[in-house]
This record gives structure tokens, C-alpha cells and sequence, in this order.
């Protein structure tokens, strides 16, 4: 049992993720960004950001508008 369940939490983090990039390239290159780095994540290496260049909530947005929750039952 533990073995599907790993397995069906891999598919849909995967898929998830896919999403995700999708949407953070089209951003990226929308607004004219080079880079975009994930600061939430202890092992990326960025040691100082400016604050005005804070894009998670907007890619939030723009991701919660490319795929918005399916209503529920």
C-alpha cells in the first residue's frame, strides 16, 4: 500500500510541477524576465534579492487562472 500511494504522489507532484513550469516560463517571458529563482528552497544559492523583484504572488495569479480548482460536488 505504501508503495502506490509513493507512486500516485509522484505522478501528481509531477504533474503539478509541469504546470507550474509552464506557467513561470510564460510569465517570465511576458514580463522580459531573465531569471527566476526559487528562494523557498534551502539549496538554491541566492544570497540577496530586492524585495520590488518578488514575483510569487503574481505567478500565484497567473497560475490560479491557467488552472483553476474544478468545483466541488
Amino acid at each position: 500500500m505504501q508503495g502506490e500511494y509513493d507512486e500516485e504522489q509522484a505522478e501528481i507532484t509531477q504533474a503539478l510541477d509541469k504546470k507550474f513550469r509552464t506557467v513561470v516560463d510564460k510569465y517570465a517571458k511576458d514580463t522580459g524576465l531573465a531569471l527566476i529563482i526559487d528562494i523557498g528552497n534551502p539549496q538554491t544559492p541566492a544570497f540577496w534579492w530586492a524585495n520590488t523583484l518578488d514575483v510569487t504572488n503574481e505567478v500565484i495569479r497567473v497560475y490560479d487562472a491557467a488552472y483553476p480548482m474544478a468545483s466541488k460536488p
